[in-house]
Parts: structure tokens; C-alpha cells; sequence
């Protein structure tokens, strides 16, 4: 009977850390790069003790051998190249919009100052002698100038908003690699991903996350769960990170 109540009691004590990894779960569902964990159930078997007697195949009852992670690295990596394209599509877009606002004709633009300046041109051409039609013309002719003035401003200015744009991409990302080196020193003192806790794993891969939003990256793992990280797709690339030095991007 004792064997009863300590399987019995076994089951309660493996399936209320379960709920409680289920509670965990529910109320991280909002937290960002927060993984859904699952709990891994093995049997308590009964042990033989002499080679005489046959070993109790009932078993003392249910343990929880581990909490894992649902993480999926090629599902990651495909996420990570997904998010890194948007995000330079995205950046992409809003230059050509700034492009296309300066360039694209509107009320008034350099195809409005043209117009305008040729049709002084051809007032004086109707009448040279008349003092008001040059008039009209030098004054088209000066509208004209400022307006290829403006449009060398608008897109000077343009030019240092976008590289303003790439000096912040750079700076935050040698911030993260910084990050990345700290997170993976962590993992290599716990001797393997096995041995790392799963909140380090979720850091790692929400800042690998974060990277890829920046530039596109390939990432090679290691057996202890710290990576090595290259510029690019390819894998080939300059490397940006390792599992002990953080790299730097310099515009």
C-alpha cells in the first residue's frame, strides 16, 4: 500500500509543477522573446536488488525530468531572415518616400520654376523693348535659381538624415553585440544549453532578434549554446561576434 501512496503522491507533486510551468507560460504570453516552456515527464522505476529477484515492473510513479524550451533553430533562422528584410524594406521605403517628395513634381517645384521661367522668356521675346516683360523674366529667372537651391538643400539634407540613419544603426548595434558577448559568457560557464537556464536562452535569441532587425546576419551555434555571428547571409562575412569578443561596426 505504501507503494500506492507513493506513486500517487508522485503524480501530484510532477503535475502541480507542471501547472505551475502552465501558469508561467500564461502569464509571460506578452513578455517579449519569452519562449513557451514544457515540462518532460519520465517514470520513477523500481530498482532490482540482487540477481535473484525480479525487479518491480510497477514502478514508485511519474518525475519531472526537465523544462524545455520550445525553440525550433531553423524556425529561428527563418524568422530572423524574415525580420531582418522587412526591416530593410521598411528603411528602404521611407528614403524613397523622402526621395520621391523632393524630386516628384508638386505645386511647386522645379518643373513649376522652369515653366514659369521660360514663359518670361518668351514675354520678352514678344516684346524686347518692353521693361516689364524683362522685368518679369529676371524675376522667373531668380525663382528658378533659389528653387535648384532649395532642392540641393532638401537633398543635402536628405543624404545626412540617412547617414544620421546608419551611424544610429551602428551604435546600437555595437550595444547589442556587447550584449550578446555577456549573455554567452553566461552560457559557457553553464558548460552547455542543456546545463543554461532557459531565461538566458530567450535572452540570446531576442537579441540575436534585435540584430537582425538592424543588418542581416548568419549565425553559427555551438554545442554549448553561444554562437558566432557574421555579416550577411552567407556565413562568410566579417564576423561580428563571437562567443567571447563582441565586434564593432565602424561606418
Amino acid at each position: 500500500m505504501s507503494g500506492l501512496f507513493d506513486i500517487a503522491s508522485s503524480g501530484i507533486q510532477a503535475y502541480r509543477e507542471a501547472l505551475a510551468v502552465t501558469g508561467q507560460n500564461i502569464a509571460n504570453i506578452n513578455t517579449e522573446g519569452y519562449r513557451r516552456r514544457g515540462v518532460d515527464m519520465s517514470e520513477i522505476s523500481a530498482s532490482q536488488n540482487d540477481v535473484t529477484t525480479i525487479a518491480d515492473q510497477t514502478g514508485l510513479g511519474v518525475r519531472v525530468a526537465g523544462i524545455s524550451r520550445a525553440f525550433d533553430s531553423f524556425i529561428s533562422g527563418r524568422a530572423r531572415d524574415a525580420g531582418s528584410d522587412f526591416s530593410q524594406a521598411e528603411a528602404f521605403k521611407a528614403s524613397l518616400d523622402s526621395l520621391e517628395s523632393a524630386l516628384v513634381p508638386g505645386d511647386y517645384d522645379i518643373g513649376y520654376f522652369l515653366n514659369g521661367f521660360f514663359d518670361g522668356l518668351n514675354g520678352v521675346a514678344q516684346a524686347p523693348a518692353d521693361l516689364a516683360a524683362r522685368t518679369v523674366a529676371l524675376t522667373q529667372g531668380n525663382a528658378l535659381a533659389k528653387g535648384f537651391v532649395q532642392l540641393s538643400q532638401d537633398l543635402d539634407a536628405l543624404r545626412e538624415t540617412i547617414w544620421q540613419q546608419a551611424s544610429n544603426v551602428a551604435r546600437d548595434l555595437n550595444g547589442l553585440l556587447v550584449a550578446l558577448r555577456n549573455t554567452q559568457n553566461q552560457l559557457i560557464a553553464s558548460g552547455s544549453a542543456d546545463g543554461a537556464s532557459n531565461a538566458i536562452l530567450d535572452a540570446r535569441d531576442q537579441t540575436l532578434s534585435e540584430i537582425s532587425a538592424l543588418v542581416g546576419v548568419s549565425v553559427a551555434a555551438k554545442q554549448s549554446g553561444a554562437v558566432t555571428v557574421t555579416l550577411g547571409r552567407s556565413g562568410t562575412g566579417p564576423v561580428l561576434g563571437t562567443p567571447t569578443v563582441a565586434g564593432s561596426l565602424q561606418l
